[in-house]
């Protein structure tokens, strides 16, 4: 009866034979496993943004923590070339002439000649500064 399927489609019900439950069955049965698929790949979508986001804030801080590291080796060598020039010469002279000195020697400062590793990128444009002068 064709009054009786529209029906039960305005009262959202299937009817269904035996025959064909099973077949009804499986197909919602794998519309709901796709539904389950989307919502994870949403999901896994979301996550791999946040990771990015965070990957981005990560490399920020090292190519800062690099370049302080950087000028931290460049102001020390520039340190230990001032305090070379102008401290030791000073108390090299004394013991030259012959002054009574302390009984340590002084000891030679190394400069400091490690320099942070930079991604290649990074490593490009500083190196294109270095040759522009």
């Amino acid at each position: 009866d064709p009054e009786l399927w529209d029906f039960a489609f305005h009262n959202k019900v299937l009817l269904a034979t035996p025959t064909n439950l099973v077949a009804i069955a499986r197909t919602v049965a794998q519309v709901w496993r796709q539904d389950t698929i989307a919502r994870e790949a949403v999901e896994i979508g979301k996550a791999g943004a946040e990771l990015y986001d965070r990957l981005a804030v990560a490399a920020e801080h090292m190519k800062r923590v690099g370049g302080g590291l950087e000028t931290a080796v460049n102001n020390y060598n520039k340190f230990v070339g001032s305090f070379e020039r102008n401290v030791l010469s000073a108390g090299r002279r004394l013991s030259e002439k012959g002054i009574e000195i302390g009984k340590r020697e002084i000891e030679e400062v190394p400069k400091v000649e490690a320099t942070p590793r930079y991604n290649n990128e990074d490593a490009a444009l500083i190196e294109d500064r270095q040759q522009k002068g």
